[in-house]
């Protein structure tokens, strides 16, 4: 069985740019954790866009943030978090947080 350990890697605030109403969640957007999968390609990152295991990690993940400060109400994937347009970045979007404009990256490491 392998085990998943996840550590966050990189937080920055930013200025959100509207391209359109959808992305207008809130002034300055809905706070975004995005996953860097392990043994990835830039092409196979690509490929697989639309079919990844969060599933698995989601309960964890959750655990890591609440462990951090950092307070939500709900957690969901999107394939559409980093991009509206084609599903090229998706990530988990937290709702109910005060951390308005606020992106998370997260370190994923699997060991057998």
């Amino acid at each position: 069985m392998n085990n998943i350990k996840l550590t966050i890697d990189q937080t920055t605030a930013r200025k959100f740019h509207y391209q359109n109403k959808s992305d207008m969640d809130s002034p300055y957007g809905k706070p975004r954790v995005y996953v860097e999968w392990p043994n990835y390609s830039v092409l196979e990152n690509l490929v697989n866009r639309n079919n990844r295991p969060y599933n698995l990690i989601k309960k964890q993940l959750e655990k890591l943030l609440r462990d951090n400060g950092i307070k939500f109400d709900k957690m969901s994937w999107s394939k559409f978090a980093g991009c509206t347009m084609c599903a090229c970045s998706g990530g988990f979007i937290l709702t109910g947080s005060k951390l308005l404009g606020f992106d998370m990256w997260v370190k994923m490491e699997v060991t057998e």
